[in-house]
């Protein structure tokens, strides 16, 4: 069966509509400068880097604060990690600004993920009395865990940090 002149016809008008359509998203297309998509992807992987980098510091200073000796280097440890804490929110700020034009999806979906994570650990820190919090002492962990180590009031209530060299020494006639 041999095609008709009509057949022909429209084949030619679909033709130019899709040539059409080509031409217009190719005119209406924001030019991509390979150099600046490079440039904001690098300033990307700093930025997590970066926030890599203090959350490793921030964890490491709580680790400090909490086995320090005196209460001088326990506050020095907790302000240590307070200020990692504070360069990896802001870091996280910035990374959502770069990510708001243009970001992939699973890179928003990422820093979504990593910010609701982020913010129940700040919230954790508010509400203990630890690293995170105004106070320096804590309660100590229960007296069955660290039987023969006495607490912040000296009642065998585990390790606190206001008073280390108290919350370590052994209870009269535990050892």
């Amino acid at each position: 069966m041999k095609p008709a002149l009509r057949d022909f016809l429209w084949m030619a008008v679909g033709a130019m509509m899709l040539l059409a359509a080509i031409v217009l998203v190719l005119h209406f297309r924001e030019p991509q400068d390979p150099a600046a998509q490079l440039a904001l992807k690098a300033k990307r992987v700093e930025l997590v880097e970066r926030m890599r980098l203090s959350v490793a510091l921030a964890s490491e200073a709580e680790k400090s604060a909490v086995m320090a000796i005196t209460d001088e280097d326990s506050q020095s440890y907790a302000d240590q990690a307070r200020t990692a804490t504070a360069t990896v929110d802001q870091g996280r700020r910035e990374l959502a600004q770069l990510l708001e034009p243009g970001g992939l999806k699973n890179e928003k979906d990422l820093l979504a993920q990593f910010s609701k994570a982020f913010a129940e650990i700040q919230r954790i820190d508010k509400d203990s009395t630890g690293v995170g919090g105004k106070e320096h002492q804590s309660q100590g962990v229960q007296s069955d865990v660290w039987p023969g180590f006495r607490g912040p009031q000296g009642n065998g209530c585990g390790i606190g940090l206001g008073s280390s060299q108290r919350a370590l020494a052994p209870l009269p006639g535990t050892i």
